[in-house]
Order: C-alpha cells, then structure tokens, then sequence
C-alpha cells in the first residue's frame, strides 16, 4: 500500500513539473533575453579604427556605457571617455541608422540623459592643470558632464552587414528596459 501511495506522490509532483514547464515555454514569446541581446550588441560594437578604440559595456541592469579610448601612435592610452545612459528613458522608435556606418540613440529630450566623464592622461595634457573644468590628479585630469546631444554608436567595422542589425537589437533591449514609443509619434517605420 505504501509504495503505491509513494508512486502516486511521485506521478503527482512529475506532472506539476511538466505543466510548469509547458506553461513556461507558452509564455515565452521567443525574442532574445536580456543577457543574450546586450552578449549580442557587446559583441558587434567593439571596433578599433586607428588610434580609436570603442567599447559598449553594461555596467548594470539597463545601464548603458560607451567607452572610447584614443591611443598615441606607440599603443599607449592618452585618453579615454564614457558616455552612460538610464537606457529605459529612451525610444525605441527613435533608434536610428545614420550614415550608413553608425547607428544614432536619440536622446534629446530626456533632460541630459547621457552622462559624461572624460579622463586625460597629463603626460599627453599636460595643459588641462590650468582648466578649472578638470578634476586632476598626479597623473590623471577627469571631467564630469552631463549632456543632452544624441548617442552616437559608431560601427566601423562592417557596418553594412552591422548596422541594421544592431538597430533592431537596441530597439529590443531598450523595450526590454521599459523604454517606450511617444505616444502618436508621428516617426516612420
């Protein structure tokens, strides 16, 4: 009698997991996760054109930092900078494909959505000691600003097979952040 009442328990607690699961997989809606859309777009947009190196990194949940580092001709860094955004702030609808070779967060509007720091190197600017803007250090001059001009995502490298692509994918983190479409945009798809 017992083992039945074992097999029963057991047949019982195997078919909640088989609903569980059925249910979980019916409330997938089959577009890429979080971490799988920012793995993606981390991927494509680490370029380096000449002495400029540009980096997209997410140092948070839906926080977003572009860095760009500019090297002197001997591989050193002289300087670097990071621009950060709130991601969920942004529209979706008003991700944009410029140039051909970039792609364009728009912004504006959001009461200087992107923050910026700007760290120099004083072997290389020496010059910003006299600049009360700058913060320096023994060896470093830092800067700190917010601004309200639009991201730019530069993406040299195959930016024609890229670029779309990476516009749908900002499209899509940036709903899933939360990030929502002006209500009657009067914005083409």
């Amino acid at each position: 009698m017992r083992k039945v009442i074992k097999f029963a328990a057991i047949n019982r607690t195997l078919l909640k997991m088989i609903v569980i699961c059925i249910a979980v997989n019916a409330c997938s809606d089959g577009n890429p996760s979080y971490k799988e859309t920012i793995d993606y777009i981390s991927s494509k947009t680490k370029t380096k054109h000449g002495v400029i190196e540009h980096e997209i990194e997410f140092p948070a949940k839906c926080k977003m930092r572009q860095r760009e580092t500019v090297y002197t001709n001997n591989g050193k860094i002289s300087s670097y900078d990071y621009n950060e955004v709130d991601i969920k702030f942004l529209d979706p609808s008003k991700v944009k494909i410029r140039y051909e070779v970039d792609l364009l967060l728009i912004t504006t509007g959001y009461n200087e959505a992107v923050k910026k720091t700007f760290y120099a190197k004083l072997e290389y600017y020496d010059y910003l000691l006299k600049n009360p803007n700058f913060k320096c250090g023994k060896n470093l001059c830092q800067k700190d600003s917010t601004y309200t001009s639009d991201l730019s995502i530069i993406n040299f490298d195959s930016a024609l097979e890229y670029a779309p692509k990476l516009k749908r994918a900002f499209e899509h983190l940036i709903k899933l952040c939360g990030g929502k479409e002006e209500l009657f945009s009067s914005e083409l798809k």
